[in-house]
């Protein structure tokens, strides 16, 4: 019973979490434009700030939190996590003006440790044999409020611009509630860590895992494909709005099927692909096809242009599993933590550079005196950035034979939803 609870916890903390991020998806150009009184195409500036602010915090905190969790437990960091968004959403809801969203989002990335710890949590009260269930409930239940939660913020933008954030946030709180009274804590005192000042600093410890053979070109590869990724959450919502007049429910639908294929893909048919065509064919086709994918954004001119992208697009959902899984064999079992803290610093890294290169790019090549006017300039950047991600990843994998292919398989699928290291921006991509 107490397993039961313990896994009920985590489940509903990950639909929450994912519900309240794509809640507010759908309404935040309109909210930014309500504020500033500029266009979609002028306010995506303030987004792709509001974006690099949330990872700028995370980015010095997450690996702090984790080093607290191994520490102190798993289960004061989750709620506490789990507070901050609460207090984020709330602030976002009321706020007055522009300076209000990014305080919100400053509190939010202070304690953006959530995913991360989820992960540690689950794999402290799970046998290994049982971590493979136990990561695919999870990556199912992410799914699931990624499908449902734009749909609701769609409908409930029916109401107010400001009633997903409220929304969002009324289910962060009951989920706070729910954890103080029913959560048990995971880590026995006896398996925790002593403090150790070196891994706490993110840059330390990305730095000595790079310094290990045939880790540092993966990680290199990591980088650029989650730098192309994070076109998706800076600019999905404002290009869709400001080209093709998408309406907040719209919008909401667009993601919510972008959900469905992320389910489908990283649940079920990257585990299969790993299988039959090994890792490294894997990882280099879906690099390829998103290349592809990313140049037909860019170059769409019709709402059903989008969706038949969007359709093709489900490729590029098997290259993070696949590499994560890379990245995981290649450690000892006893560093899987560690690792999963350096990649959410590397992403902390990109969700920092790529929001405001992004949009930046979006607002410069949209603009009406603008010398070569390219709406989707900012896919065709994403393109090129996967390009590099494939070519490295093609080059780190050249001379390693993948004779463990059913191991790795198994290994995608206990990190087809935490490849992310733990933030949910990365994973929010049409």
């Amino acid at each position: 019973m107490k397993h039961r609870a313990r896994m009920a916890f985590l489940l509903l903390t990950v639909l929450i979490d994912t519900m309240g991020i794509s809640i507010v998806m759908p309404v935040m150009p309109r909210l930014l434009e309500s504020m500033s009184h500029l266009g979609a195409n002028t306010v995506v500036r303030e987004g792709g700030l509001l974006l690099s602010i949330y990872a700028l915090a995370q980015f010095f905190t997450s690996p702090i939190l984790g080093s607290i969790s191994d520490r102190v437990g798993r289960r004061p960091i989750l709620l506490i996590a789990l507070l901050a968004y609460a207090i984020d959403y709330v602030c976002m809801g009321f706020a007055p003006n522009v300076a209000w969203l990014f305080l919100g989002r400053l509190i939010a990335g202070v304690a953006g440790a959530t995913m991360v710890t989820i992960n540690a949590y689950a794999a402290d009260v799970t046998q290994p044999e049982e971590r493979t269930k136990a990561f695919g409930l999870i990556g199912a239940t992410f799914g699931i409020g990624f499908i449902t939660g734009p749909m609701i913020g769609g409908a409930l933008a029916t109401i107010s611009v400001r009633a997903p954030f409220f929304g969002a946030a009324a289910l962060a709180f009951m989920n706070v509630l729910y954890g103080f009274f029913v959560l048990p804590e995971s880590l026995p005192r006896e398996k925790r860590t002593k403090a150790i000042p070196a891994q706490a600093h993110p840059l330390q410890s990305i730095l000595e895992m790079a310094q290990r053979p045939h880790l540092y070109t993966l990680l290199l590869a990591y980088f650029f494909q989650q730098l192309a990724f994070s076109v998706f959450p800076s600019t999905w919502t404002y290009y869709c709005a400001w080209r093709f007049d998408w309406s907040p429910a719209l919008i909401g639908v667009s993601l919510a099927c972008s959900g469905i294929l992320m389910a489908a893909v990283q649940g079920v048919l990257v585990n299969h692909a790993v299988k039959r065509f090994g890792a490294r064919r894997t990882i280099i086709c879906s690099a390829a096809l998103s290349c592809l994918v990313f140049c037909g954004y860019g170059a769409a001119n019709q709402t059903w242009m989008m969706f038949a992208f969007m359709l093709c697009g489900a490729a590029m959902f098997f290259m993070t599993p696949a590499l994560t899984a890379l990245l995981s064999q290649r450690i000892s079992a006893v560093e899987q933590g560690t690792l999963q803290g350096i990649l959410a610093a590397i992403l902390g890294i990109t969700m920092m550079i790529g929001p405001l290169l992004a949009t930046q790019i979006f607002a410069a090549f949209s603009a009406r005196n603008a010398v070569i006017h390219l709406p989707g300039a900012a896919f065709f950047f994403a393109s090129c950035m996967m390009g590099v991600a494939g070519c490295i990843a093609w080059f780190a994998t050249k001379q390693y034979v993948f004779r463990t292919n059913d191991r790795i398989a198994s290994l995608v699928q206990t990190v087809s939803w935490e490849g992310t290291a733990g933030t949910k921006e990365s994973v929010i991509a049409p």
